[in-house]
């Protein structure tokens, strides 16, 4: 049965979940830009086109990076290695060193 985009994961194959005590729930902010989805790679990344969506993938990741050297306890998941490559390739050295940094800290 297909739940959409939330789907069941139950590896025994019965209906015995852990349903007493506390729960730990882990929630990471994740990008979800498919590269070259609706318009072309550097429309995306650029923001143009907002017509077709609107969102633009450089100032996401700069703002992500900024929040993150805020508050480095927060948890980002970068998805798309060319939207972080074609950013990473804007950056100053120290911008980049900030960015080592937090992946470093994890």
């Amino acid at each position: 049965m297909d739940h959409g985009q939330f789907h069941h994961h139950n590896p025994k194959g019965n209906n015995q979940y852990k349903t007493d005590g506390p729960k730990t729930i882990h929630i990471v902010p994740h990008s979800h830009d498919d590269v070259g989805w609706l318009k072309t790679v550097d429309q995306y990344f650029d923001g143009s086109r907002k017509d077709i969506q609107f969102t633009g993938v450089g100032l996401e990741l700069t703002t992500v990076m900024d929040a993150l050297q805020d508050n480095p306890a927060r948890k980002f998941s970068e998805v798309e290695m060319k939207f972080f490559k074609m950013w990473w390739d804007e950056q100053s050295d120290s911008k980049k060193a900030q960015v080592k940094k937090l992946i470093a800290n994890g």
